[in-house]
């Protein structure tokens, strides 16, 4: 076994850097392929380059309405173009969060733009308009209508020294404002990897071994026919017919296909089309208008825009490849707020003429220089430079002379280890010993044959190398001992490919991203330390079909939302976390009464009784108020709600815990405790921790007795060590074991909510809704955000 060590080290160098070199020249390319969209993944840190270095100056526009998307992308990348040349950062205020909202436009949902522009969307930077009152600027009529090009040096921005700089301005809607900036408007605006995955698959479904040229043509009436500025049907009949003959004079040997796109299918079905001129006439199904966008921009080589004043066909014809032959209805008239001016020089300006579609201006179409070589030259072309790259770096015939020897010495390797490992466990099942606790390979020996390894690397391998490897995990689980995951786990959204809907765990100190799991966990597992930094519904999804998990041992849940405590974030953890774990928390911790109050409101003023499993409570700063005398269920503040439970006997049996900090004014709550036990009539066992700083007076340890209750209430220090630190205790008298140890064996689920991403509709299991009951009924009910 020793001297296959230094071969594998040599396999796995080897193999790396031929798989490196092999790949190098392809992923480069592929990587800063920006001549289209879905060629290239950007990643966060490549979009941060995007943005001037070491800029502490920031750039927004005064605006009210969102509009649709293209409406928000004109604005940003407008800003974007300003900014670039000032060096200024584009930013939003908090007003300005389009995401809460679907705009002026019914079909676009609040998900739309995180799932067409995943990286775009988790990037966009918010202010509070009040913290830059004292280093502000505010330029006045910059551009005061929608599409107009103002020269910002006409406003003198280069002199403008303030850190933030406010134009007054709406839509931004022209393209001079980022002239010459296309390839980083394509970055800026790359459409989601998963929904480039998904638009590819329709594609191939519609088209199927199709290879003609794909003349798209957009149509756009609903809103805009109150305006007059829909589109006419003779124009678009008479524009297909005329794109033909044009394209046709460029690719004259490429059959050509006609691709119309648009909402209403009715009025695209009525259009009178000679097919004797195409290869294809495709009608697309109705999708969403993310899913529209991308089809648009991949799948078409030439376009139409029929209505002039669609700014979504305008961006559809931005983002489309370089070359790509562009059409574009021209007659512009008092309605039509646009002008040739809002258009790109290379587009194809053409009316509608006594019936005959022409040229704008005598113009004529500039011929795209786009080639469509057959499919295997394109591929046989790819390879070769593959190949010449493989041939330049290591030499193919000596790549394949090494790796073949050793990829046999890895095959022997690989069985070598599986036929130990697999020897092991069946000597561990059927030999003498304690059934389900085998001797397993000591971690050290693992990490010393192998150093070269992280520890979760290792554990990878190790899974990967043996089929068998699910034997090990059966022999764990089989026992009767559980799995602790005793490390943090967080979940959060992934900053790397910045996809809000993917949430990731990171294991350890040493935050390896690991997807969340879309089936259900073995039953022993607890977890230790699990965060929740983000929700969207696919951490709802895991929570939920993890539900034995906290029902089975209980759930220790803390609950801090920062700065984002806000109604969005309350709903949605009402109606969304919240009945996943009601029905069995045990331990329940907030920062202030804050908390509590939004809990009474939003779910049940009874909340903290209603609980049957509570026992206990960390509170921060809020203290029971001991000097309320409840006999009825006139409960109105957060304190009275605290001290009725603590004082309401437990239904299980156990003491309850409360955990609170005594802040120095409140010394005198101390003697309320004293007044309320002496004067108490029932019996109820509790023990409270809590600290305090500096108290003005010196607080003094005693042990009290109630005779009719037959019960005692001390107050002691907690510890020598910690002079801060103090426990009351109440129970009976001479009884030493009534306060029970606190529960270590708790699944501890911390909500640190940064961000809530899209919730898309959940049916609760049935099981599910009979448990959460009437708590979550009324949460559901009284939360309407």
């Amino acid at each position: 076994m020793h001297f296959l060590f230094p071969i594998f080290v040599i396999i796995i160098v080897l193999l790396d850097f031929a798989k490196g070199k092999a790949i190098s020249t392809e992923a480069k390319e592929a990587k800063n392929d920006w001549t289209a969209m879905c060629k290239a993944n950007i990643t966060v840190k490549e979009y941060e380059k995007l943005f001037p270095k070491h800029a502490d100056k920031y750039l927004f526009a005064s605006w009210t309405y969102c509009g649709g998307i293209s409406n928000q992308m004109w604005r940003f990348v407008s800003l974007y173009g300003i900014g670039k040349r000032y060096g200024r950062k584009p930013i939003y205020t908090e007003k300005q969060n389009c995401r809460e909202s679907p705009g002026d436009h019914p079909n676009e949902g609040a998900c739309e733009m995180v799932e067409l522009f995943p990286v775009f969307a988790s990037q966009i930077k918010y202010i509070n308009p009040t913290e830059v009152q004292n280093d502000y600027f505010f330029i006045k009529k910059f551009s005061p209508d929608c599409c107009s090009y103002v020269d910002p040096e006409k406003f003198g921005i280069s002199k403008i020294n303030e850190t933030y700089l406010e134009i007054e301005s709406n839509y931004l809607q022209s393209y001079k404002f980022f002239e010459n900036r296309r390839t980083e408007i394509r970055q800026i605006f790359q459409i989601g990897h998963e929904l480039c995955k998904t638009v590819d698959q329709f594609k191939k479904e519609l088209f199927r071994d199709d290879q003609s040229h794909k003349f798209c043509v957009h149509i756009r009436r609903g809103d805009f026919i109150s305006l007059g500025l829909e589109t006419k049907k003779d124009f678009t009949e008479k524009g297909i017919e005329f794109g033909f003959h044009s394209l046709k004079k460029t690719f004259n040997n490429t059959p050509i296909s006609v691709v119309l796109m648009g909402k209403e299918k009715d009025f695209l079905k009525d259009l009178t089309i000679n097919q004797k001129l195409f290869s294809k006439v495709y009608l697309p199904k109705s999708m969403p208008r993310a899913n529209d966008f991308a089809f648009a921009t991949t799948a078409c080589d030439s376009l139409l825009i029929t209505a002039q004043s669609s700014t979504y066909a305008w961006w559809i014809a931005y983002l489309m490849p370089d070359n790509s032959t562009i059409f574009y209805n021209s007659k512009f008239d008092k309605a039509v707020p646009h002008t040739r001016d809002n258009f790109l020089p290379e587009w194809v300006p053409i009316e509608l003429v006594n019936g005959n579609i022409m040229v704008s201006n005598g113009q004529q179409p500039k011929p795209s220089h786009t080639q469509f070589p057959p499919q295997e030259e394109k591929h046989n072309h790819n390879d070769l430079n593959c190949a010449g790259s493989l041939c330049q770096d290591v030499g193919l015939m000596g790549l394949v002379i090494v790796i073949l020897p050793l990829f046999l010495c890895l095959i022997i390797l690989k069985r070598t280890i599986k036929k130990r490992i697999l020897s092991r466990v069946r000597r561990d099942r059927n030999g003498p010993g304690i059934p389900g606790h085998p001797s397993w390979i000591c971690n050290d020996v693992l990490m010393n044959i192998l150093p070269f390894f992280e520890r979760v690397e290792l554990g990878h391998k190790l899974a990967l190398i043996s089929y068998r490897f699910d034997v090990l995990v059966d022999v764990h689980f089989d026992g009767k001992s559980e799995l602790t995951i005793w490390r943090p786990i967080v979940i959060h959204n992934d900053n790397v490919t910045a996809v809000p809907e993917l949430a990731v765990i990171i294991a350890g100190f040493n935050s390896v991203p690991f997807p969340l799991p879309n089936h259900s966990l073995p039953n022993k597992i607890r977890f230790k330390n699990l965060q929740i930094h983000y929700i969207d519904h696919s951490v709802i999804a895991f929570l939920r079909s993890n539900k034995h998990i906290w029902d089975r041992m209980g759930t220790k849940l803390e609950l801090y939302f920062g700065k984002n405590n806000t109604q969005p974030i309350w709903g949605v953890f009402v109606r969304e976390i919240w009945p996943i774990f009601a029905q069995n928390i045990r331990h329940l911790r907030f920062a202030n009464a804050n908390y509590l109050d939004n809990l009474r409101r939003r779910i049940s003023p009874t909340i903290l009784t209603d609980l049957n499993q509570l026992n206990s409570i960390g509170s921060g700063d809020l203290l029971p108020d001991v000097t309320y005398d409840f006999d009825g269920s006139n409960v109105i503040s957060a304190g009275q709600a605290l001290s009725k439970w603590l004082h309401t006997p437990s239904t299980n049996g156990k003491a309850k815990r409360l955990r609170c900090h005594l802040k120095p004014p409140n010394v005198e709550w101390i003697n309320n405790f004293k007044e309320k036990f002496l004067n108490a009539t029932t019996s109820v066992h509790y023990k409270i921790q809590f600290s305090v700083h500096a108290p003005p007076t010196p607080i003094v340890p005693f042990e009290l007795t109630n005779e009719q209750t037959m019960e005692k209430l001390t107050l002691k220090k907690a510890s020598e060590k910690w002079s801060e630190r103090w426990k009351m205790k109440r129970c009976q008298i001479g009884e030493t074991a009534a306060i029970q140890r606190k529960d270590k064996n708790l699944n501890n689920v911390n909500i640190f909510l940064n961000g809530v991403g899209c919730i898309r509709p959940l049916s609760p299991p049935p099981a599910e809704q009979e448990e959460a009951g009437q708590s979550s009924e009324k949460g559901a009910s009284s939360d309407n955000e």
